[in-house]
């Protein structure tokens, strides 16, 4: 990689070079595509596509599996599964334990027809002494990773984090760990943190690309999911319609930014650049909005009046542990190990610092009410 880096010159913006390596998983052809006219595209045309062809082998699989969840429920009590609804389940195992990149409970030699061997594979781990999940890039890994939460798989437990420990110095592993097991959370168990409407299961919504309309079908609560990287300023939005009897209904959105990482780029603000096309199709709504950073510490929340920029809304920092206390609980016991082993004080402040974020409000920003921003802000790469 060092070679790589030495004979290209190109604009990061941005992006970090582990997350631009861990994308790519640093296959030179790979890297040369996401070089567009001098700069890194993450986004660009030819890494979306195989972001779609991997999702592709997940939807084709699925269809001759009949993967219909329908079905699915009506044998979810009985002793025993049909073939082809194990098949479903075998390889959801298997997925599970790749991109989390822990021991997988069938090789893919075992179940070769269930496993899309040009992205996904395992090898034998003598420390473990067990056979372990690896992907050949983080695009493959991301293109996954939504559709097996849209199909209700449990990425929040132990099992998914046990590699936390050995790759918590990997900023961009760490990040996507942490990512998913929240969401994952969120959308089995809700988060009554958040608000009292959210504390409930929810539908979960992969998007092809963009996330064309926040626009409410049903009264279900439903957890909408992003497409390919180009399409990401947020991981995720909750929606949720509220009827209380008044002329118009409420619609509380709530936009997720979940990160461990010391710096960040301005989420907030890139979600609310595009809220007249967000909200174009929300004129029969009270819509209610609150920006939720999910982060490794908790801070005050930031009231924002109502501008030329963005609707009034609030913007939260809440916690790991206040969304779920197992998660926050493993990613804190492995970042104390961290720190001993790296002689870093245990009670230094690791807060989160939002790129080009000053410290006073802005005049167009949050309300003088708000007050000065809460938390040291510190200047240091980390996990996304």
């Amino acid at each position: 990689m060092d070679h790589w880096w030495a004979n290209q010159h190109v604009n990061l913006g941005d992006k970090e070079k582990s997350d631009v390596e861990d994308y790519t998983g640093c296959i030179p052809l790979l890297l040369d595509k996401a070089v567009v006219n001098g700069e890194i595209k993450l986004g660009c045309r030819y890494l979306d596509k195989l972001f779609f062809q991997v999702r592709s082998f997940e939807k084709d699989l699925r269809t001759r599996c009949r993967d219909d969840q329908g079905e699915l429920k009506r044998y979810i009590l009985l002793p025993f599964y049909p073939h082809n609804f194990a098949n479903v389940f075998r390889h959801q195992a298997y997925m599970r334990a790749v991109i989390s990149l822990g021991p997988v409970p069938d090789t893919s030699e075992d179940i070769p027809h269930l496993v899309d061997h040009r992205y996904f594979y395992d090898q034998f781990d003598p420390e473990l002494e067990d056979s372990v999940g690896c992907y050949s890039c983080g695009l493959a890994r991301d293109a996954v990773s939504s559709m097996l939460l849209s199909s209700n798989v449990l990425l929040a437990d132990v099992d998914f984090l046990q590699s936390l420990d050995k790759y918590i110095d990997n900023a961009s592993v760490t990040g996507f760990m942490v990512e998913k097991a929240i969401l994952s959370s969120i959308s089995l168990y809700g988060a009554n943190i958040i608000a009292s409407e959210t504390n409930r299961s929810m539908v979960v919504k992969s998007h092809k690309s963009r996330i064309q309309s926040l626009y409410p079908r049903k009264g279900d609560l439903v957890l909408h999911l992003p497409g390919a990287f180009n399409f990401r300023t947020v991981d995720g939005i909750i929606v949720r319609k509220v009827d209380d009897g008044e002329p118009k209904s409420r619609l509380l959105v709530f936009p997720l930014q979940i990160t461990v990482a010391k710096t960040h780029k301005d989420s907030h603000a890139a979600f609310f650049k595009d809220w007249k096309r967000w909200s174009q199709d929300l004129g029969e709504f009270d819509v209610v909005i609150e920006f939720v950073w999910i982060v490794e510490k908790e801070r005050d929340p930031e009231d924002y009046p109502r501008s030329t920029k963005w609707p009034a809304h609030k913007e939260r920092f809440i916690s790991l542990s206040q969304v779920n206390t197992l998660i926050g609980d493993l990613y804190d016991k492995a970042k104390t190990r961290q720190r001993i082993r790296n002689g870093v004080l245990l009670n230094e402040d690791f807060g989160l610092s939002i790129i080009g974020r000053s410290r006073e409000p802005e005049a167009d920003g949050p309300s003088a009410a708000a007050g000065k921003r809460s938390g040291k802000q510190q200047g240091e790469s980390g996990q996304d």
